[in-house]
């Protein structure tokens, strides 16, 4: 995601990727090989994250808080990175919005009760997450996602899983 980012910032800003895990890091570094944009990949834990106060103009997180070990304290770094007036991104997930269409009934109703792991409502509480760190212009995007079918033989779904987006303005 960092490459779409260094493109909106372009030559004047810098694109920054932090990730605890060393081969996602090496991923982000082979993925943007050969592109001539100002990012940078750090090694990292979001729940303490490595950079002064307003150090970036925003910050953006997808399907990350559901995994977290204190989702509100990864928030509260990410406000604590963005300057005032700047945007908190966050994607992540409710899985009660999927919706399971599939001629194997037995399995659409297998799929419907797993609903995947982690915080499977953790985009249920960013709205409240955000009012609590007093962050305001608030907007939530709901999406549905409606599977058909699974090509996969391990049954893992060829459409990602629903998302539900927030962002915000950090006004402290």
């Amino acid at each position: 995601m960092s490459v779409p980012l260094a493109q909106i910032v372009g030559s004047q800003g810098r694109a920054v990727g932090v990730d605890n895990s060393q081969v996602m890091l090496e991923a982000c570094r082979k993925w943007s090989e050969g592109v001539d944009l100002p990012e940078e990949f750090f090694p990292g834990d979001i729940h303490h994250l490595d950079f002064a106060d307003a150090t970036f103009d925003g910050c953006r997180t997808e399907r990350v808080l559901q995994h977290c070990v204190d989702p509100m304290q990864a928030l509260t770094e990410m406000v604590r990175v963005v300057r005032p007036g700047g945007s908190v991104v966050v994607t992540d997930v409710d899985f009660d919005s999927i919706l399971t269409h599939l001629s194997n009934l037995e399995l659409a109703q297998k799929l419907n009760r797993w609903r995947g792991y982690g915080r499977k409502w953790m985009a249920r509480a960013l709205p409240a997450m955000f009012h609590q760190l007093g962050l305001t212009d608030i907007r939530i995007v709901p999406v549905a996602t409606y599977y058909t079918e699974y090509q996969d033989q391990k049954g893992i779904p060829t459409a990602w899983p629903p998302y539900r987006g927030g962002s915000c303005r950090n006004q402290a």
